[in-house]
């Protein structure tokens, strides 16, 4: 919802811009933050419980669980 919105930029190039339309594109992409952020914070805990059941010694599973933090902050940072 929130990518498939694409709310534009007013350019000189477009001869034609709503207004009206912009501001509702807007709005939506505002609202559409309340489902995506929740979805993706919501991840984290089940993915480190995920991680720390299939590692077995100790230092494997911190540093599993480390590795799963740092990736998941880089895939929150592209969003």
């Amino acid at each position: 919802m929130f990518l498939g919105i694409g709310i534009r930029q007013h350019s000189r190039t477009c001869a034609k811009f709503d207004h009206s339309t912009a501001a509702n594109n807007k709005f939506a992409a505002y609202g559409a933050l309340y489902l995506l952020v929740p979805g993706i914070y919501g991840t984290t805990p089940i993915l480190s419980a995920w991680m720390a059941n299939n590692s077995e010694p100790y230092y494997r599973r911190a540093t599993s669980i480390s590795v799963g933090f740092m990736s998941l902050n880089s895939v929150r940072r592209f969003l």
